[in-house]
């Protein structure tokens, strides 16, 4: 999530506009701080969070590691400021960038940045993979999945852990789906998976040889 000197300052002058957009999605305060910075995000169930602060020259001062969340979390993390001034949170949320401008105002060498996710139930029913034949002689394997996501990745391991087929999918009319060519594969059982934006699920699959 590292941004270069040139594009942070662009965002900086453009901060206005971006706020616009966030003001109900994301609320930083107070501001300026000098103890603890609270961040406000609202996710909704599944979303994809992470956040670095940086100084004006971009260099990180601490970040938060990505992470894909159900429910509504609390946590804090520690900084050491020993320069009044401007600082910038950089938050992704499902890859769309957020910046916030914050303003340290110096009283406090050692703060918190503390981060409320609250995390809104999907409103869409889970997602639920179908796979057929199975068990199967058939060289082709179809896997398919409804979902309200504009993508699917789908996936198959052997029972060891090993990923034998990986691939991401638009989805069609609310339908993602993909054919695996299995012929060469043993006679056994294999896990098909399926994730995106709005859940997963898994199976087993079960291969007979001809």
């Amino acid at each position: 999530m590292k941004l270069n000197l040139l594009l942070l300052f662009f965002f900086s002058i453009s901060i206005y506009g971006i706020a616009q957009q966030d003001t109900v999605l994301v609320k930083v305060y107070p501001n300026p701080f000098d103890s603890v910075a609270i961040h406000s995000i609202q996710l909704k169930e599944g979303d994809r969070f992470e956040a670095e602060f940086v100084d004006v020259q971009g260099r990180s001062l601490c970040s938060v590691p990505v992470g894909t969340y159900y429910k509504s979390v609390q946590f804090s993390e520690e900084i050491l400021l020993s320069t009044v001034g401007i600082y910038f949170s950089l938050i992704t949320i499902n890859e769309e960038p957020i910046i916030k401008k914050l303003i340290f105002n110096g009283k406090d060498s050692t703060s918190f940045l503390q981060f409320n996710l609250e995390v809104t139930p999907s409103k869409f029913k889970k997602e639920t993979l179908k796979i057929f034949p199975n068990p199967s002689i058939s060289d082709i394997l179809t896997i398919e999945t409804e979902t309200e996501s504009k993508n699917v990745t789908f996936l198959v391991y052997n029972m060891q852990g090993g990923l034998l087929y990986e691939k991401e999918v638009d989805a069609t009319g609310k339908k993602a789906k993909t054919n695996v060519l299995v012929s060469s594969w043993k006679s056994g059982q294999y896990i098909v998976k399926m994730t995106s934006k709005f859940g997963e699920d898994q199976k087993i699959f079960t291969k007979i040889s001809k």
